[in-house]
């Protein structure tokens, strides 16, 4: 299953138009096409910032005086998944279609230019490419046996960590 590399301007050019319908629906329904980042202010205090902020104010909380707990969740995932992110889409934008690669640039513009990363994990289940990466490495059996093992223990230390808390529905 090899992706094509080729790709006509109507391929690339629905991914912006996509960011732009995007804009557009919120320009309709608040009057103000940055309504997102509004949102993500006014809930999440994130606001629009340089990449290299947001990374810093992860790390920071590697180092401060944090619990250890958020030491993991708000430091260690956040810049180990968007190193991988990053990595991952160097690869593909040399291995899937053009248009794949667009994508990932701009998905990972609204994820990394943010005051805080938060949820970055979350947020990669939108990276299509990135599970297309995964399966052309999971063809190896001992890759495809690493993959899935790591999965499955996330998501039994996320079903265990979680359990129980009353605030997460739980």
């Amino acid at each position: 299953l090899k992706a094509s590399t080729t790709a006509d301007s109507s391929d690339l050019a629905l991914v912006p138009l996509g960011l732009a319908a995007q804009l557009g629906i919120s320009q309709a329904v608040y009057g103000n096409v940055w309504a997102y980042l509004e949102r993500q202010k006014d809930f999440w205090g994130r606001s629009f910032d340089m990449p290299w902020t947001g990374l810093w104010n992860a790390y920071r909380v590697m180092i401060e005086n944090y619990t250890v707990e958020q030491k993991i969740f708000y430091g260690f995932f956040e810049i180990t998944a968007m190193f991988a992110a990053f990595s991952a889409a160097v690869v593909i934008s040399r291995r899937q279609r053009p248009s794949y690669a667009v994508y990932m640039v701009c998905l990972l513009a609204v994820i990394s230019f943010n005051s805080r990363w938060t949820a970055t994990p979350r947020y990669l289940l939108m990276a299509f490419p990135l599970f297309i990466l995964l399966a052309e490495v999971a063809r190896r059996k001992a890759a495809g046996l690493a993959i899935m093992l790591f999965f499955c223990a996330a998501q039994l230390y996320f079903l265990t960590h979680f359990f129980g808390k009353p605030y997460l529905g739980f």
